[in-house]
């Protein structure tokens, strides 16, 4: 019988039963329309990972198959909601204020700005962003080593990659970068540090 099972194949009653299922799917777990197609690949493959294992002598085909899209149906909607239980998955309001923060009042909405910058940049000589340049890497020399990746990766990343990068939360990231601002500040370098993104 092994032999037979190796020539079952999705047939039309697959086909259907997985647009019928893929379909029922949409709005539970978040899934929308535009998830369908994304679906519906991840049920084909079940299907022909578990077709082989199929024994003509203990079933009809047609049972077997949807009996695998469901349980593949299952698997998608469980893997969605872990995925939005997950504990690493944080939510909050911008109006929250943020832990443990330099700053007395900080919250998560002083992290961005809603403001579009219509100041002009700031045009230096070739002398002064030679000085600039001195004076920047003789600040970094002096941050933790951790601190000074953090911002060798904000210049080619987002600051969420550069955090997950460096296995830093997000939150201590922002921090640690409007750490950084205050200590530019102190050193009376305020004019290199740009507008605020």
């Amino acid at each position: 019988m092994q032999s037979d099972a190796k020539q079952v194949e999705i047939n039309e009653f697959a086909e259907r039963f997985i647009q019928k299922t893929a379909k029922g799917l949409v709005g539970k777990a978040g899934l929308t329309e535009s998830d369908i197609e994304d679906i519906q690949q991840d049920m084909r493959l079940a299907l022909l990972q578990h077709l082989q294992d199929f024994d003509l002598s203990r079933g009809h085909v047609n049972k077997f198959i949807a009996c695998v899209v469901r349980t593949q149906a299952k698997k998608i909607i469980e893997y969605r909601l872990c995925d939005m239980r997950d504990p690493k998955r944080e939510e909050f309001s911008l109006d929250d204020k943020i832990p443990r923060s330099p700053f007395q009042e900080a919250t998560y909405g002083d992290l961005t700005s809603g403001k579009e910058d219509t100041r002009r940049p700031i045009v230096r000589s070739e002398r002064d962003r030679r000085d600039m340049e001195i004076d920047v890497a003789t600040m970094l020399a002096k941050l933790p080593k951790k601190v000074r990746r953090l911002c060798e990766l904000v210049k080619t990343m987002t600051v969420r990659d550069a955090a997950k990068r460096l296995k830093m939360p997000e939150v201590k990231a922002y921090q640690e970068i409007h750490g950084l601002r205050d200590r530019f500040r102190r050193a009376g370098l305020e004019d290199y540090l740009g507008h605020p993104r």
